[in-house]
């Protein structure tokens, strides 16, 4: 990210928050919290990409969140189920939800056999994931270039992805 900011001046709000870091600034903290009666709850949030306006805060934008999962199995309905929230809600409705994966029940490999329940080839749980995410990206060696699909894609493409979301966001602002 540092690269990426001394290289463009462009990028120089982007900014990456860990859970901690969010909880630490209470502006973003509000403006990701997902209310509940009275209660205000943070969404399972692993990694915040974060558009800051230094001077004026309140102007800052939560771009997406990152959820980092090894094995999915009922955690993939996490995911989703923040993403429906989030979208439930005007004030958080534009952020992005992306899931980033080992996939160590390799539930985003596309295969035919019977080794489990598939459509197509794809699990029930890429199915779900792809229909509600925005981005599922994939943190293995072995995960085939023809396994991707518009949603779905190796972890080295979310660089890509982050930088066009942020350039679509800066140029909403101006």
């Amino acid at each position: 990210m540092t690269r990426l900011k001394a290289k463009d001046p462009n990028f120089r709000g982007f900014d990456i928050l860990t859970e901690a870091e969010i909880k630490n600034d209470e502006i973003i903290m509000r403006k990701l919290a997902i209310k509940y009666g009275k209660y205000l709850l943070l969404p399972d949030t692993d990694i915040a990409i974060v558009n800051h306006a230094f001077e004026e805060p309140w102007k800052s934008e939560i771009l997406a969140i990152i959820s980092c999962k090894t094995s999915l199995r009922e955690r993939i309905a996490q995911a989703c189920y923040w993403k429906l929230k989030l979208v439930s809600s005007d004030v958080t409705r534009s952020i992005r939800v992306f899931l980033a994966t080992t996939d160590n029940d390799e539930d985003f490999i596309i295969m035919n056999n019977a080794r489990r329940e598939s459509f197509n080839g794809k699990s029930r749980n890429r199915i779900i994931a792809e229909h509600e995410l925005d981005g599922i990206y994939i943190l293995r060696e072995d995960f085939r270039e023809e396994w991707e699909s518009t949603k779905v894609k190796r972890y080295g493409r979310i660089f890509n992805d982050l930088s066009k979301i942020y350039r679509e966001t800066e140029k909403k602002i101006i």
